[in-house]
């Protein structure tokens, strides 16, 4: 815009242009050393950003193992209870087995006990009888 400002003036191009460029390279180091500080506070808060996305991204790491090896740990309950659930399955099953032999056996011996009394109730009558 300078070097425009100054053709239009009548300056000649080559002097129009040195001054714009040093007009610029004046702005340029009066607002870079204004930014300097700026900058230097820009790159430490970058570094300790860096620092607290490191940290926090072993602390998600950890978290991470840590509920992987809770998810192990709960597949080795579950698999162990789905054992035992059948272990017991298993052991109400032999259990109601025995239970339905024992009745029939009870039904057994009640029966034979019937037909020992029948027997000796007949022996006694015939005995009586004579």
């Amino acid at each position: 815009m300078l070097f425009r400002a100054l053709l239009d003036a009548g300056a000649d191009a080559v002097v129009a242009y040195t001054a714009d460029q040093g007009i610029q390279s004046v702005v340029s180091g009066a607002v870079a050393a204004e930014l300097q500080p700026f900058l230097l506070e820009m790159r430490r808060n970058a570094a300790a950003d860096r620092e607290r996305l490191a940290a926090f991204e072993r602390r998600t790491d950890e978290i991470r193992q840590r509920t992987d090896e809770i998810k192990q740990r709960t597949d080795e309950l579950a698999r162990r209870t789905d054992e035992i659930a059948a272990e017991g399955r298993a052991a109400r099953e032999v259990a109601d087995a025995t239970f339905d032999a024992i009745q029939r056996e009870l039904r057994l011996i009640w029966g034979a006990l019937g037909v020992m009394l029948g027997v000796q109730l007949a022996t006694l009558g015939t005995l009586l009888a004579r």
